[in-house]
């Protein structure tokens, strides 16, 4: 939605959405972005699983929204600063299906997607839910792998008793419902492997482009410069 915002208040809104994205970022809660739960209960400390996958939702949502109130005020901010008032008629370059002047190029390239020297907001997006998939995963088979020693651990013990040895049937049944209580279970409504996936290929489409269209902008754009003769 377009609204009117005056230069000092777009700069104060720059920082304090890059501020906010940090934090609810880098910052985040575990769990924020995935999370586990025992595959019997359905709930997770008490609360119910479908409000913790709505809460991770909008943990997600937030993050969309504020990284797309940045790029909108640096593209502002750029143009503003230039003495732009109608960026449409500038030349622009094509870089991941949108279209950039140079300097709005280079303002996303900082801003979102980073550079050699600091990271974006999607470089460490990326970088924070690549580990919370991660641990969310180990959470998994550590839990599975307990499960598995106290079945063991279970079933010798009835085979070193006086009790009568238990059919393979009987066996596999309460190998069963260990696991069937015992084991956790993804909480993950975004689907977080395909987001890993697909925002890796949206930063990887970016740097690529982006650095090939600056580099062809560098060779092909002549400037005129009034320079004296020195001798």
């Amino acid at each position: 939605m377009l609204q009117d915002v005056s230069v000092h208040r777009a700069l104060a809104m720059v920082k304090t959405t890059r501020e906010r994205l940090t934090r609810d970022i880098l910052y985040a809660q575990e769990g924020a972005f995935i999370t586990v739960r025992q595959s019997k209960k359905s709930t997770i400390n008490g609360i119910p699983v479908a409000d913790v996958e709505r809460e991770i939702q909008g943990n997600w949502d937030k993050i969309t929204q504020l990284t797309h109130n940045l790029r909108e005020l640096k593209l502002a901010l750029i143009n503003s600063n230039a003495g732009i008032s109608d960026p449409s008629a500038l030349q622009r370059m094509k870089v991941a299906g949108k279209n950039y002047t140079l300097a709005e190029l280079i303002a996303v390239s900082d801003q979102i997607y980073g550079n050699k020297k600091s990271k974006g907001i999607k470089d460490m997006l990326l970088s924070k839910i690549r580990t919370e998939y991660a641990q969310a995963i180990k959470k998994v088979e550590k839990q599975h792998d307990k499960i598995e020693a106290d079945v063991k651990a279970y079933l010798n013990q009835i085979a070193g008793s006086d009790k009568q040895a238990m059919t393979s049937e009987e066996t596999q049944k309460t190998i069963e419902l260990f696991h069937a209580n015992g084991d956790y279970v993804l909480v993950d409504p975004l689907n977080l492997n395909k987001k890993i996936e697909e925002l890796e290929a949206e930063i990887n489409q970016f740097k690529l482009e982006s650095d090939a269209a600056m580099s062809e902008h560098n060779a092909l754009t002549i400037l005129k410069v009034d320079l004296t003769t020195v001798d």
